[in-house]
């Protein structure tokens, strides 16, 4: 009978939440990915000024003067992984994945001669739109290999 009955709530759980939430549209997906793609094609020529401008014409989340200061370390510290690990060879979309109808994340490579970068460009659904809410970068290969992606 106790397992029946939590048989039953476990069901109930799950199809309330199955209907309840709203997922993200393949139609949003596409956008953000091509948004995201246009940024990473500026990172892959080496030019982080043009990236970073473009995320600026992007909804941000992401505040200006933190926008600024992101740009400022990604060009100072890009220049030196590209003195130790050569030439860049290919920007690689790898995936992406999402919490629930709110958090997107999108994960590309940036592959050089001798190493790679991982990139990841965040965003979150407002109120009313999404927002780019998180460009990150690293060389963390556990990191990356434990990402879910889609």
């Amino acid at each position: 009978m106790k397992a029946s009955i939590a048989t039953m709530l476990i069901l109930l759980f799950s199809f309330t939440s199955a209907f309840g939430q709203r997922f993200t549209e393949d139609s949003e997906i596409t956008a953000l990915r091509g948004g995201s793609d246009q940024f990473m094609a500026h990172v892959r020529d080496g030019d982080f000024v043009s990236a970073f401008d473009h995320a600026r014409t992007l909804p941000l989340a992401i505040r200006d003067n933190s926008l600024d200061t992101l740009e400022e370390k990604a060009t100072s510290q890009l220049a030196g992984i590209r003195d130790a690990y050569g030439e860049i060879l290919e920007v690689q979309y790898i995936g992406y994945n999402a919490l629930a109808d709110f958090l997107l994340r999108f994960i590309y490579v940036v592959r050089y001669e001798t190493g790679f970068v991982g990139w990841q460009l965040v965003y979150y659904r407002g109120e009313s739109a999404w927002l780019l809410s998180i460009i990150r970068y690293n060389a963390d290969a556990a990191a990356l290999m434990d990402i879910t992606f889609r």
